[in-house]
């Protein structure tokens, strides 16, 4: 990977979050709820990918292809990250501002139960694998995958269902002295 392509998947990432956040203009928590999706599809992808590579082998014989697809994928799991964490911080700010207090002890529990789980599948007792290329060896690697997909999902659907149990936010009506004339 040369230094074009890197500067290029550095601002493809970087531009993550902000993209996600412009639903936020047609509702009130739209940024959260696209957030969470995004993170969804982007673990979901993750996942994909890691599911098809082990049940096939590989997705090619080369190590350049393969050597490519650790990046992708590399770069798609920091990307659901960042969705989640950023979405985190835009839901737990708004459910705080709300003073509801029950979203914010909600919001709190998913996303940490997630990377709890997330971490303890990764450096458990049992020292599972996450994307298994030979760093170390699963002792019960349908375990490990059980682990890796409750992690993927619980978050996530937490953002998801925050973002979508608010109603629209409704349009501010216009002044009457902003239509009138000056005297």
């Amino acid at each position: 990977m040369n230094l074009l392509q890197l500067a290029l998947a550095a601002m493809a990432i970087a531009l993550v979050v902000p993209l996600a956040a412009l639903p936020g203009l047609l509702w009130r928590n739209g940024a959260v709820a696209t957030m969470g999706a995004g993170a969804l599809l982007a673990f979901g992808a993750n996942w994909i990918i890691g599911f098809v590579k082990q049940f096939t082998g590989s997705f090619g014989s080369q190590l350049v292809y393969n050597v490519t697809l650790i990046y992708i994928t590399a770069y798609i799991f920091v990307g659901g990250a960042l969705l989640l964490f950023g979405g985190w911080a835009i839901a737990l700010s708004a459910a705080t501002a709300a003073r509801d207090w029950r979203s914010v002890a909600w919001l709190v529990g998913g996303v940490f139960a997630s990377v709890v789980i997330f971490l303890y599948g990764l450096a458990g007792p049992d020292n599972g694998c996450f994307m298994g290329e030979g760093l170390c060896v699963a002792a019960n690697p349908t375990r490990d995958s059980v682990w890796f997909l409750l992690s993927s999902v619980i978050g996530p659907a937490t953002l998801l269902v925050f973002g979508l149990r608010t109603p629209r936010a409704p349009r501010p009506a216009a002044h009457e002295s902003a239509i009138s004339p000056v005297e």
